[in-house]
């Protein structure tokens, strides 16, 4: 493998109605207005974030589904990583954003866009960036996810997740996990 590439090994939770579809036909990029990263294929970077994630998914839908998780190889060039994590990607990411915000709207007092919520000002920009920045085909950041036991205490886990916006960047089939509730 040449120097320049990356394998990221990725798992996706989901429903086993879904995995049989997505295992026939592939991936479907999400793009709805809210989405974390943008719109792409979404992906976990360990096995218990994706099975906690399919295990709630199931709970949301109440149907006779069980939860299960796919796991695949994410394949991209070094430089079609936007990995947020890492201090100075972000610090750039921010800049640039910086200065597009500065040409499209000014100081932002007039014709900046209105936002319902965090997550659709962060779906906005990243889909932006990626629209200026062709090359990049995965974003990833982590997240916090905070679950409170049953004495209302918190407990906070690293919930990072991989954007994928190229599906020719997942290497087909996925690897079905089964996941015990």
């Amino acid at each position: 493998m040449p120097d320049n590439c990356l394998n990221i090994t990725a798992y996706h939770g989901t429903l086993v109605d879904r995995a049989t579809c997505i295992e026939a036909t592939g991936f479907n990029k999400s793009n709805k207005e809210i989405e974390w990263l943008g719109y792409g294929v979404y992906f976990f970077d360990t096995f218990d974030n994706a099975k906690y994630w399919a295990i709630q998914e199931c709970k949301r839908q109440k149907g006779p589904s069980s939860p299960v998780v796919l796991m695949v190889t994410i394949h991209t060039e070094k430089d079609g990583l936007l990995d947020l994590d890492d201090p100075a990607t972000m610090d750039l990411f921010r800049s640039d954003l910086n200065k597009a915000y500065t040409a499209m709207f000014g100081d932002g007092k007039t014709g900046a866009p209105n936002f319902k919520d965090n997550r659709d000002q962060r779906c906005f920009w990243c889909n932006y960036f990626t629209k200026t920045h062709p090359k990049i085909k995965v974003i990833a950041l982590t997240f916090p996810r905070i679950h409170y036991d049953k004495f209302g205490i918190p407990s906070v886990y690293k919930n990072r997740q991989l954007c994928v916006l190229d599906n020719a960047c997942i290497r087909m089939p996925p690897k079905r996990l089964e996941v015990l509730k």
